[in-house]
């Protein structure tokens, strides 16, 4: 008489995408196995839980292994976060021209956007126009950049008083 023990194979599921700084849950079928990442420098993940947290661009290849020793594999992508750079000011009625990067390089794309009413932001160029006047010395907003991989950057914009003009007459 032979026992034939047959264990099932594990099914993993969740999201294939995550930012760079950013988590996501994967989830699989046959619970109690555990979980490792093929590739930490871009990907790391919790041994119990599944937790993926994105580390740096590229793609690493999640392995779930069930108790029995039966596995699976997922490839998750990293995405480069995006960082702002150009002059985070400007003078009132000024402009400023914003740019963004991912792992250093210049991108293209994407969406900015604004929380305020001291600046007005072109959605797709990034140029910032500071507002006619502001209330004090200077006023502080938060411009966002949104890449189309859905991963985001903020920065804060400080918008500062135009110089007050004073002259003196003298005889």
């Amino acid at each position: 008489q032979v026992i034939v023990t047959v264990n099932d194979v594990p099914s993993i599921s969740g999201a294939t995408e995550v930012c760079e700084g950013s988590t996501l849950a994967l989830n699989t079928s046959v619970p109690g196995g555990s979980w490792t990442s093929g590739n930490t420098g871009v990907a790391t993940v919790n041994a119990t839980t599944g937790v993926v947290a994105g580390v740096s661009s590229g793609t690493a290849t999640i392995t779930y292994t069930t108790a029995a020793g039966c596995t699976d594999t997922y490839a998750v992508t990293v995405n480069g976060s995006p960082v702002i750079g150009g002059t985070l000011s400007a003078t009132v009625g000024g402009t400023s021209a914003l740019s963004v990067s991912i792992d250093r390089s210049t991108v293209t794309g994407g969406t900015w956007s604004d929380n305020s009413s001291h600046i007005s932001i072109d959605p797709s160029t990034g140029v910032v126009t500071a507002a006619s006047s502001i209330t004090g010395s200077s006023q502080t907003a938060t411009v966002t950049y949104t890449h189309t991989t859905g991963c985001e950057a903020t920065a804060t914009f400080t918008v500062y008083a135009a110089p007050a003009v004073t002259s003196m007459a003298t005889d």
